[in-house]
């Protein structure tokens, strides 16, 4: 029996994708967004150990309204039901419609346009995953990308010898 070793990687060629100034333009005005608000983006499932609620709190808590949170993602893959919890994130946003914007579900060849769009990215996971794809996505995209000190990913990040 011969084992196999798939190891986790992404097609640099959908993320490094640069875009043109109108079409972030475009994504923010279609969001509400405007060219001087701060946009921190989050990108994946909108459940409970990804830390989005969090997320979307501690922006709240900043007393400056130009900085604002785009979630990008669904519960799951595209057409998943909505959940109790992406239920509340979303009624979060609508509260909050003027810092908190919920895309819902964006193809995935699509999310540069997205990650092109925002200033810097924020993985906030409260939990020990096994690897999130999102950040090598970001960092593909040369976005700058803060993430929770947790899971996989960091034995990949000292392996590349990247700053922590």
């Amino acid at each position: 029996m011969s084992i196999l070793v798939l190891k986790n990687r992404i097609d640099l060629s959908k993320f490094a994708k640069n875009i043109h100034f109108k079409e972030k333009s475009e994504i923010r005005r279609k969001l509400g967004l405007s060219l001087d608000d701060f946009v921190i983006i989050y990108c994946g499932r909108v459940i409970k150990v990804k830390g989005v609620k969090e997320l979307i709190e501690a922006v709240l808590s900043i007393d400056n309204p130009k900085i604002k949170v785009m979630i990008v993602g669904s519960s799951d893959f595209k057409g998943a039901k909505m959940t109790d919890y992406q239920s509340s994130i979303c009624n979060m946003a609508a509260q909050h419609k003027d810092r908190v914007v919920f895309t819902g579900y964006i193809d995935n060849m699509n999310l540069y346009l997205y990650h092109k769009s925002a200033d810097i990215a924020v993985v906030p996971s409260i939990c020990e995953e096994a690897f999130n794809i999102a950040i090598l996505e970001f960092l593909a995209s040369g976005i700058p990308t803060i993430a929770t000190r947790s899971g996989g990913w960091l034995k990949w990040v000292r392996q590349q010898q990247l700053c922590l």
